[in-house]
């Protein structure tokens, strides 16, 4: 049987839940109870954790290998934090525009730079990453330039949970929608398009003998994973109230 056979049949053959899988989740739960001042802080390794997981559907199952991830993150950062500004602070309607945002901007992106390969691909992904950052440092009257967007408004979740000073509304927030994102990658990469992706990874030319669409299923890929890094971002700038240029530095992707 060859690696990505079972590879294949592995990811296949695990889509019922285990208990382990729980266990973060437990974790992050007794965190609430247990470590109420750490609340802030554990809403930002939320936050990565779905960014890092963004990252992963694309690297770890696709093996498409990029430098440039933080430019989708800070592009739903920025998107949540203007239409919050400019058009309405509901946060959950905040967090669905960021996301289709992010996922458009990465459908628009792919589409070019997947169809090259290893160094020309870095290039590609750190090059959208420094135009991203440099229109967000001009446009100073709309993304606040090297201000940022400060005191963004941000309204109570569903008109009823108001984010508190502790966070822990904020907390709570970033754990469902980190739940649910995490939920919605699990069933991908465990169906036949999440079998298929894992080929391609193993083996592009093996794929492509089988008439396998690897160029599409690589930009879907693609687009999914920056859809998620935007709700990433625009999960910092709803908790925080805020968005800078950080949110767009090569450091994070690194």
């Amino acid at each position: 049987m060859t690696g990505s056979t079972a590879t294949a049949i592995g990811y296949a053959g695990s889509a019922r839940l285990r208990w382990l899988e729980l266990a973060p989740w437990l974790v992050a739960a007794a965190l609430y109870f247990f470590a109420p001042t750490y609340l802030p802080l554990g809403s930002y390794i939320l936050i990565m954790i779905l960014f890092a997981l963004s990252l992963d559907l694309i690297l770890g199952y696709g093996g498409i290998v990029t430098l440039g991830h933080s430019a989708y993150f800070g592009f739903g950062a920025y998107v949540a934090g203007v239409f919050a500004i400019r058009m309405s602070g509901d946060p959950l309607l905040g967090l669905a525009v960021a996301a289709i945002a992010a996922g458009l901007l990465g459908l628009a992106t792919g589409a070019v730079i997947l169809r090259t390969h290893g160094l020309a691909l870095l290039m590609l992904t750190l090059a959208i990453t420094s135009i991203l950052f440099e229109v967000a440092n001009k446009w100073t009257t709309v993304t606040g330039g090297t201000d940022g967007l400060h005191s963004v408004p941000i309204q109570p979740i569903l008109g009823m949970f108001r984010f508190d000073m502790f966070g822990k509304v904020a907390f709570l927030y970033c754990l469902v929608v980190v739940a649910a994102c995490w939920w919605l990658v699990r069933t991908i990469v465990r169906s036949p398009f999440g079998v298929a992706l894992a080929g391609k990874r193993e083996n592009d030319v093996r794929m492509q003998a089988i008439g396998a669409p690897v160029y599409r299923r690589r930009l879907a890929a693609y687009t999914i994973s920056t859809s998620l890094a935007g709700t990433a971002g625009a999960l910092l700038t709803q908790t925080t109230q805020f968005a800078g240029l950080s949110v767009l530095g090569v450091e994070l992707s690194g």
